[in-house]
């Protein structure tokens, strides 16, 4: 077994580190992670919704090491006490904490995932409903004071543009939206800040959590977090295909900016070692610029999406520089929902190029709330995002389960890497991989010397033969391990390795 590895059944898998513009082991060997979203937008979790053994063993047998699991806040906090007490949902935190669990004992990785889309009902689903208390007054003014939704998600973001006429649920999203990042009161003059009762909140989740230690990745402190009415700021009237080239300067440096200061810090106080992975606004994944930098806190890593049809490119090319500007690692935590297939192959394949470590969107998706018409790009019925309609059904039905997207999710990939990749790559038309690595490890230390590949049994029934230079290899029931041979006088070996079917 690799070094790193843990045994299925050891239930605790080794801390993992940002290591300058990798992620890596303890020991410095760089760690590459494919994995899926597993967010409930509902008040049930996966657990009470059907995910049990047979899906965590489904992914472990397609090469799988890590989950984003979703943490709603309205779950963990629907009420606002009166005396100003926070009351948490401890039974669904520890649904939750079970399928943390369960995904470590079969070798799966957590990035604890604290989701919200389009803010709350009506809307979508993430804060609670006490928090539209802040925007009365002002929410649904134009609708004679009523609250409801009439565009679909994701359009519901979008207010008045230049060649809009302005479309008032739209513009209730932006106020609620408004209310959290301009730090509203809660309960009444003098009382908490949004921003610090959502500080409590993700604090008290990360204290729940830090026992299972390695086991959790890290925490994404707001998913895809959205400008509200200063989304209008990057809107750009040129061509297609990028209408928010301009990005969100000011949102990103006056709001989002200090809130991450703010909110990571309340993460380190209660779960000091896992990584805090902090990602930019919105629509960076539909191409838009950042104007972040890095948070003052050592351990972060820099977490994107990428939603940029046709070429995907953009998100990348950013994350990129921001990467080489502040030596962070980078986590493209969502990616596809959808039901073409070439659009996966597509992407998993500039993750690859781009040695990136990504999470695919997603395991099933229950959104209750209404989707916009997208043009194609996301299908109408939001169970058709995922790669499970319903989680307690069969997993060998292919009315149930889309094998095409599973299977072009299932890939062979170096989960740990004894050294400095240079570059990794795999063809699923020809099903050939490739890996090349020097044996300089990133963060320095003492070198180490076993590679391991994941290599899915289902890719190659007939089996599958490794060619390795400078190095041997053996086959284990994960995949192939790879052993640098030694170099005189302790210099660093090139390796490459290539895996063909038989």
């Amino acid at each position: 077994m690799a070094a790193g590895a843990v045994a299925k059944g050891a239930g605790r898998l080794p801390q993992l580190v940002a290591s300058g513009q990798w992620l890596t082991t303890k020991d410095g060997e760089v760690v590459i992670l494919r994995g899926v979203n597993l967010v409930s937008k509902t008040s049930k979790t996966p657990e009470e919704l059907g995910f049990d053994e047979r899906s965590a063993q489904l992914l472990q047998d397609r090469g799988f090491s890590v989950v984003r699991l979703g943490v709603l806040w309205c779950n963990v906090e629907p009420y606002l006490m009166p005396n100003g007490t926070n009351e948490y949902q401890t039974d669904y935190l520890a649904s939750l904490k079970r399928t943390i669990e369960l995904l470590s004992r079969h070798g799966i990785y957590t990035l604890v995932d604290f989701h919200q889309d389009a803010f709350s009902v009506p809307w979508g689903y993430g804060a609670p409903l006490w928090a539209l208390a802040c925007v009365t007054g002002t929410a649904g003014a134009a609708n004679g004071g009523v609250i409801y939704q009439r565009v679909g998600f994701p359009n519901v973001y979008f207010g008045t543009t230049p060649t809009e006429s302005a479309n008032p649920t739209e513009t209730d999203c932006d106020f609620a939206i408004d209310a959290f990042w301009n730090r509203q009161t809660v309960g009444g003059t003098g009382g908490p800040t949004l921003w610090e009762q959502y500080g409590d909140m993700v604090q008290f989740v990360a204290w729940f959590f830090h026992d299972r230690a390695g086991d959790i990745l890290g925490y994404d402190p707001f998913n895809e977090p959205p400008p509200g009415s200063l989304w209008i700021q990057s809107y750009s009237a040129g061509p297609p295909p990028n209408p928010f080239a301009n990005g969100c300067k000011t949102f990103d440096e006056t709001l989002l900016q200090p809130f991450y200061q703010s909110v990571i810090t309340r993460l380190r106080e209660a779960h000091p070692e896992a990584i805090v992975w902090f990602e930019p606004n919105g629509l960076f994944g539909m191409g838009a610029p950042n104007s972040l930098v890095k948070p003052d806190f050592p351990n972060v890593g820099f977490n994107f999406h990428n939603y940029d049809s046709p070429t995907y490119q953009t998100p990348l090319t950013n994350s990129q520089g921001f990467q080489e500007a502040y030596d962070v690692p980078l986590l493209c935590s969502e990616y596809g929902a959808t039901t073409n297939p070439d659009v996966v192959t597509t992407v998993a394949a500039l993750n690859d190029q781009y040695m990136l470590s990504s999470i695919y969107w997603t395991y099933f998706n229950n959104a209750r709330f209404v989707f916009a018409a997208t043009g194609g790009q996301l299908p109408p019925d939001p169970r058709s995002q995922g790669i499970v309609r319903n989680m307690a059904g069969s997993l060998k039905d292919p009315l149930n389960v889309n094998f095409d997207i599973l299977e072009a999710l299932t890939r062979v990939y170096p989960r740990i890497i004894a050294g400095t990749p240079d570059s990794f790559s795999y063809d699923p038309g020809t099903q050939v991989f490739n890996l090349t690595y020097s044996t300089q490890m990133v963060a320095g230390g003492a070198p180490r010397s076993v590679t391991s590949i994941v290599v899915p049994a289902c890719l190659y029934p007939s089996g599958y033969t490794p060619s390795v230079t400078n190095g041997t290899w053996v086959k284990t029931p994960e995949g192939l391990e790879v052993t640098a041979s030694a170099s005189p006088g302790g210099t660093t070996t090139d390796v490459s390795v290539t895996i063909s079917p038989a």
